[in-house]
């Protein structure tokens, strides 16, 4: 969960792997590069962003 404030967040997967996502009530939704593939638990960095562009969230989550 990142901060209510939040409507978007980039997902770091490292390796140069990133992608956008969109955020609904704290919770970030995107996809996980096809080369990089679901490892539960792996940490993912999550930098989130408010309407305005400020970051809200500067963190890492495990995948779930």
């Amino acid at each position: 969960m990142v901060p209510a404030a939040a409507v978007s967040a980039t997902l770091d997967f490292g390796a140069g792997k990133s992608v956008e996502a969109e955020v609904v009530d704290g919770t970030a939704v995107g996809w996980i590069p096809k080369d990089v593939g679901f490892v539960p638990g792996t940490q993912v960095r999550v930098t989130a962003r408010d309407a305005r562009g400020g970051v809200v969230y500067d963190g890492a989550f495990p995948l779930a």
